[in-house]
């Protein structure tokens, strides 16, 4: 019988599930309607407005049925918008709304208080070698993680 606990992929698996809890805890606490996987398209289009579904996917490693879905359930909460792209009709380019703008302060203070709880106990050098680490393991999946996850996005 395998020790599941010392498994890398199990252990990263469960350590993401506990974080989206968490991070769902922040935002019910923090007044805000919205779930993580939510959070995480808001936050992506605070950085660069006017990206596609499909780059969004990519963005986020989700299925475009998934974006899709969430897209769906923000643009129902008048967050972001839908816009056809004027190069290509098939393509919509997504864009916070007034609405969605008016959270990004709130946005970004659950986002500060899920680091600081991730963090806490740990070092600057923890820190380091764990994203050292983390690293590694993206690149032996075939992943580039970087500090600009926008490079992965083609220029128009």
């Amino acid at each position: 019988m395998f020790d599941q606990e010392k498994k890398i992929g199990y252990m990263i698996t469960k350590t993401a599930l506990k974080i989206k809890a968490g991070l769902n805890q922040l935002l019910k606490a923090g007044g805000i309607d919205i779930t993580a996987d939510q959070f995480e398209l808001l936050m992506i289009l605070r950085e660069k407005e006017g990206l596609s579904q499909t780059e969004m996917a990519m963005l986020t490693s989700k299925d475009k049925t998934n974006i899709t879905r969430i897209l769906d359930i923000l643009e129902k909460k008048q967050l972001i918008e839908r816009r056809k792209n004027d190069y290509d009709r098939r393509t919509y380019n997504i864009f916070l709304t007034k609405k969605g703008k008016q959270h990004r302060s709130s946005l970004q203070q659950v986002l500060q208080r899920g680091n600081q709880r991730l963090a806490e106990g740990l070092t600057n050098e923890d820190i380091n070698e764990f994203t050292r680490i983390i690293k590694i393991i993206n690149k032996n999946l075939g992943m580039d993680i970087t500090n600009d996850n926008f490079s992965q996005i083609k220029k128009e």
